[in-house]
């Protein structure tokens, strides 16, 4: 992948993203997260309905998140630099990483797990640590649950992340996967997933 290819099919899936993502944020808007949030549910299944906007990113980050991990320091800083500010691709970012826990079954899925590390590296916490934060907990525990040994793994990838701290968080996304094992998110996570399975 060459990086300029990647800026172009970045911004243009910005640009869709931001025309699909309209009518949703008028009805949120509109009705806010109370009684009447179905309303907003509803307009974003018709959305969905025209157009996916994360069929196309997700195919993207499949690639970008392959070419990240094989490529230099300064070609990753330009990535993460590119996509910062870019609310859609980031949002889709956040999506990938849960869409990589999906598709952890087994040990086979090891490169699942690495391009689910490397797009939480690429998002960098740029919004808000928390978001990243649960992103990252269920990709962990399905790696968990799939033999894949997260914590080894995660520290791992954290050779490839960033080593200074973005706006949405006070560590840098380096520390961050190094430690991730002991952060209180995971248990928490797997408290509530014990849980359910009650």
């Amino acid at each position: 992948m060459e990086l300029a290819d990647f800026y172009k099919r970045v911004d243009h899936l910005e640009e869709k993203y931001q025309e699909w993502v309209k009518p949703i944020s008028r009805a949120i808007r509109e009705y806010g997260f109370g009684k009447d949030h179905g309303r907003v549910n509803d307009v974003r299944a018709e959305q969905l309905s025209k157009y996916d906007p994360y069929e196309d990113m997700y195919a993207l980050f499949d690639e970008l998140c392959a070419y990240y991990l094989n490529t230099d320091d300064a070609s990753r800083n330009a990535v993460i630099d590119y996509v910062r500010g870019k609310s859609g691709i980031l949002h889709g970012l956040l999506g990938y990483i849960s869409h990589c826990a999906s598709n952890l079954h087994s040990t086979a899925d090891r490169d699942t797990l690495r391009k689910g590390l490397a797009a939480a590296s690429i998002e960098n916490c740029s919004a808000d640590a928390r978001d990243t934060m649960l992103a990252l907990s269920s990709l962990y525990l399905a790696a968990e649950e799939a033999g894949l040994n997260p914590h080894r793994r995660f520290r791992d990838a954290a050779r490839f992340a960033s080593t200074k701290a973005s706006a949405g968080s006070s560590a840098s996304m380096r520390e961050m996967l190094s430690n991730f094992s002991s952060y209180g998110v995971v248990q928490e996570m797997r408290n509530k997933k014990g849980k359910s399975h009650q």
